[in-house]
């Protein structure tokens, strides 16, 4: 179909489907469809069908030219949660050779998305990653609220000082806010406590 609203349309029918022949046709989509955001939808409904030919999928175009379709591609992966291989590809999106700070920012949320143990090591690595408006800091910090690792807290605490950009700040409040849902009671209280004080 020439139009791509109509492509868009058939993507999320296709992710409702959730059948293989459903995954292969996304994964042909998100490969060669001309239009970035068909890809992008594409990429969304295979997040949603979470199996593992759509994580495959998913891990075959991380490297896709449009950096929208790659935020598309990153936030997808981080719906699946306790999944090393997505996890994995999610790092190696965050890597040195990506410069889109939009990418960062959701390859870092999507990162704690996945609550893999590695994530909490990368995650505060990226607090010192040069990126315009902080974007991958601010992305950093709300993948550790996603995360809901008890390690976390002091980091995120640390990130709502006045010596931090305001966008920081911002993202650190919120993801204290994530944190103080968990079910440790006395990390609740603190962050509740902290947040009271900004």
């Amino acid at each position: 179909d020439p139009d791509g609203a109509t492509r868009v349309r058939a993507a999320r029918a296709l992710g409702k489907a959730a059948s293989p022949a459903a995954t292969a046709a996304l994964a042909a989509a998100l490969e060669d469809d001309a239009l970035w955001f068909v890809r992008a939808e594409c990429a969304t409904a295979l997040g949603k069908i979470r199996t593992k030919a759509a994580r495959d999928a998913l891990l075959a175009e991380t490297q896709q030219d449009d950096p929208r379709v790659r935020r598309a591609v990153a936030s997808a992966l981080g719906a699946f949660r306790h999944d090393t291989i997505a996890a994995e590809g999610l790092i190696e999106m965050l890597g040195a050779g990506e410069k889109a700070p939009g990418v960062l920012h959701d390859a870092a949320v999507a990162l704690g998305r996945t609550r893999t143990g590695e994530a909490y090591e990368i995650l505060t690595g990226l607090f010192d990653r040069v990126s315009w408006n902080d974007n991958a800091w601010r992305g950093a910090l709300t993948g550790l609220g996603e995360l809901r690792d008890d390690d976390a807290l002091d980091e995120v605490m640390a990130c709502t000082g006045a010596h931090c950009p305001d966008g920081v700040r911002s993202a650190a409040t919120a993801a204290l806010a994530h944190l103080g849902l968990n079910e440790a009671a006395v990390r609740g209280r603190r962050s509740e406590e902290h947040t009271s004080e900004l």
